[in-house]
């Protein structure tokens, strides 16, 4: 389960749905941020493992562009404070 070959691929395929978000502008490529949100609900849904590294790594690459687009914004904040809250939560049980 905690393959590090894994864990590299899981973290390849983010990276590239974060680039490819980031160039959903150019006519004919990209893809809408709505995918990427997607990916973000799915990887909340069981926030814990491999799936904390995803949502950081997504958030490294794409997150400034989902923050600034004005389209975007709103939802980018709503889940930049879900991962607040989540990773208070994690703090406070690892604290017990």
């Amino acid at each position: 389960r905690n393959d590090p070959k894994r864990l590299e691929s899981r973290l390849r395929n983010v990276r590239y749905i974060a680039e490819l978000v980031k160039f959903s502008g150019v006519e004919g490529w990209g893809m809408p941020a709505e995918k990427a949100f997607y990916v973000l609900t799915t990887l909340f849904k069981s926030f814990r493992g491999y799936n904390i590294d995803c949502v950081c790594a997504l958030f490294e690459s794409a997150g400034r562009f989902l923050y600034r687009s004005p389209s975007t914004h709103a939802e980018t904040v709503r889940f930049l404070q879900a991962l607040m809250r989540h990773a208070k939560a994690l703090n406070r049980n690892a604290n017990q």
